[in-house]
């Protein structure tokens, strides 16, 4: 029998593993996936084949379940065969994955509607979670209780072991009761397991997790207003095993129960491609990602986020932040907003002071600004950069709120945090330290600057090029330039833009290693919408653009500078791929091959016409983020020879881009532009910028909102 119950506690790892590893996959398989109808199958086998029990209903008289669990469990059984059963019905085959396609009409069948806070097939895929995560929990519980039988009424036998208190002892490396009724006689015993896992570094056992769901019940509102309870909370919080304990409060469905708002956002799901856990996953799986902060390996890979985890004064804040980022989720849209209005009210119950419950809402409310602005902005803009700066207001926020972004992007899945976005996030982190320490939110004079930087350029490019040269090069850019790139990289382009002359274009390639991208810098005379046909060129040779800057020197040679990767996010090396992209950009430029004709023959993928979530596209133009350019931001659905079709778009609109931002988040793509009209202005006129708006719209196939036509 103990052969038996090990092969099957192993094909039933393995089948997990095969089947996407987690209960919240993006496209659960309804039987073979953890939380699927196999997982009870088994559960219900091994019961039969070790105590002779038949069926659910017998689990609850031989006391492996109660018979309120026994009841919620047939109700999850019956969700997961409904929904297997119309999936085999809509695709007239034995068909188990729920895929996103599914997703959308079983939402649709079950009488789900799309309302202000989640969209119909959002509320489906929650309830499917819920239900497929009381099957995984109820089926380990089962198989639990038929290694070590029913519901222990005392703990097992000890061979090691060393007491604790009165009430606890750790046996045989895991943490038991001393007392079997300490949780009855006192309910924030319970908090205190859970505590004194975290600060032994010891795992619970069977007898001591029984005893938890068992009393699970005496979670009231006195037990969450207890000033003890809050103690050792705090205290798990501020430890090295964060992590383990909260994952632990989670699987044993106490964390819902004493913090209520973290239950509305258990089992939510975002119907889209970027996020892949739900949002309850997301915000342990982000706690454990500054766990990893005080592992060896995060400290070589992520020395600076490391050194300021080392240094922040009370961790259990920081963290609390962390667990509680999203939980304006289970109210829509503004989330951040919506969170940080319910913080107070879990803080003031955990009695935390006002200016400790200013922080944490701070966090909450903030937690999406420094990636956004660091992937969706200019982040040469001065202004822009004094008015984060100002927004977060001291130092010791701007470091809780880098480390906040660090975990949150790190947890959404594991090929969302490249080093590219790190080094973006560094770079709006350093520049607003920078700010911060200066004391004053006031912008630096540009005269006193200029002339400093003219002299140290003219000293790198001493012998090569005369210094006159170097003082007409600071007249054909504007002081924006100067400030936004160092001193060599200045020196690089002026040498460049002097050995043009009579060529029709310089392209030169190099590598950043540290920030895991490839740079490549065009060089040739300025024509209306060569930037457009240079991100041809690119999508046709499969070449991601992760950024770009435009410069137009006043003599009428263009300087473009991108920053791009592979289609699987790795820097190109590859020789041969550069020098068909040379060609490609030589024939372009010469008019001997038509750009959209390079675009055209890159044909969609067998995963592009897979069944994805759709992404509404969104098309927002800001006046006020810059003082010198028209803010252009699209969200959409990516495909092959996007920007290129949005960059031909603004060509012939008569924009000029100046710098372009690009990211994806899953199938969204969101393009940023900065740009100005033909007479180097932004663009203010209403019905110029609607003009704008259904340009773009109309480009992209996509029918534009009522209320922006």
């Amino acid at each position: 029998m103990e052969v038996l119950i090990k092969e099957k506690l192993e094909e039933t790892r393995a089948r997990h593993t095969k089947y996407g590893g987690s209960v919240y996959i993006l496209e659960p398989n309804v039987k073979e996936g953890e939380g699927g109808l196999r997982d009870i199958h088994t559960a219900i086998w091994l019961a039969k084949a070790k105590h002779g029990i038949e069926g659910i209903d017998m689990l609850a008289e031989r006391g492996f379940l109660f018979h309120h669990a026994a009841d919620r469990l047939k109700a999850s059984i019956d969700f997961l065969w409904k929904v297997r059963n119309e999936l085999h019905f809509e695709s007239k085959k034995k068909t188990d994955q729920l895929t996103f396609d599914h997703q959308e009409r079983m939402a649709k069948l079950f009488g789900f509607e799309n309302t202000k806070e989640s969209i119909a097939v959002e509320k489906f895929m929650q309830e499917y979670y819920r239900h497929a995560s009381n099957i995984s929990y109820f089926s380990s519980l089962i198989v639990r209780r038929c290694i070590h039988g029913p519901a222990l009424s005392s703990p097992s036998y000890c061979a090691a072991e060393k007491d604790i208190d009165r009430d606890f002892k750790i046996c045989d490396g895991a943490l038991t009761l001393a007392n079997g009724k300490v949780f009855e006689e006192s309910s924030v015993a319970m908090m205190r397991a859970f505590e004194y896992c975290s600060r032994f570094n010891v795992a619970m056992d069977n007898f001591t997790r029984e005893r938890i769901i068992k009393n699970r019940s005496r979670i009231d509102d006195s037990f969450a207003t207890s000033k003890d309870a809050a103690a050792s909370f705090l205290n798990i919080l501020g430890s090295a095993r964060a992590f383990e304990s909260l994952q632990e409060m989670h699987r044993l469905r106490f964390l819902e129960r004493y913090i209520p708002e973290f239950g509305d956002i258990t089992c939510r799901v975002q119907h889209d491609m970027y996020h892949v856990y739900t949002v309850d996953i997301h915000s342990l799986f982000a706690v454990r990602e500054l766990e990893k902060l005080r592992s060896a390996e995060y400290k070589r890979e992520f020395f600076l986020l490391t050194t300021i985890f080392e240094e922040v004064r009370r961790p259990e804040f920081l963290v609390l932040g962390v667990l509680l980022h999203d939980i304006g989720k289970s109210f829509g849209k503004g989330h951040a907003e919506k969170g940080a209005e319910l913080v107070p009210r879990i803080c003031g119950r955990l009695g935390l002071t006002e200016e400790d419950t200013a922080t944490v809402k701070f966090l909450v409310k903030n937690h999406l600004i420094l990636a956004d602005i660091a992937q969706y902005r200019d982040l040469h803009d001065e202004k822009l950069v004094i008015e984060f700066a100002k927004a977060v207001g001291d130092m010791e926020r701007l470091n809780l709120l880098y480390l906040l972004t660090f975990a949150d992007v790190r947890a959404v899945g594991p090929e969302v945090w490249t080093q590219w976005k790190g080094a973006l996030f560094q770079e709006l982190y350093f520049k607003a330290l920078t700010v911060l320490e200066r004391g004053t939110f006031e912008i630096e004079e540009a005269r006193e600057k200029l002339p400093k930087i003219m002299r140290d350029v003219a000293k790198i490019v001493e012998g090569e090029v005369q210094t006159g040269i170097v003082e007409d090069y600071f007249q054909l850019l504007p002081h924006r330039y100067f400030f936004s790139n160092a001193m060599e990289v200045i020196a690089e382009h002026l040498k460049i833009v002097q050995q043009l002359k009579d060529k029709p274009y310089i392209m030169r390639v190099k590598q950043s290693m540290e920030r895991h991208y490839t740079e490549v810098i065009v060089c040739t005379l300025d024509t209306h919408g060569l930037f457009s046909k240079i991100t041809g060129v690119m999508a046709a040779n499969s070449i991601n653009i992760l950024g770009a800057q435009i410069n137009t020197l006043k003599n009428g040679i263009a300087l473009d500078i991108l920053q791009v990767n592979s289609s699987m996010g790795d820097i190109i090396t590859d020789e041969r791929k550069w020098a068909n992209v040379e060609k490609d950009l030589a024939d372009v430029l010469a008019g001997k091959v038509p750009v959209e004709r390079l675009v055209a023959r890159r044909g969609p993928s067998i995963l592009d016409k897979k069944a994805k979530p759709r992404v509404h596209t969104r098309v927002d133009v800001d006046n006020e983020v810059s003082d010198a350019f028209t803010v252009i931001d699209i969200h959409t659905q990516d495909r092959i020879g996007l920007l290129y079709t949005i960059t031909s778009t603004l060509s012939r609109l008569g924009l000029y881009i100046h710098i372009a931002k690009i990211a994806t988040k899953g199938d969204e793509a969101a393009d940023i532009f900065y740009v100005k009209d033909i007479f180097g202005q932004k663009i203010y006129f209403n019905e110029r910028l609607k003009e704008i708006r259904s340009a773009i719209f109309q480009a992209l196939g996509e029918k534009q909102p009522k209320e922006e036509e």
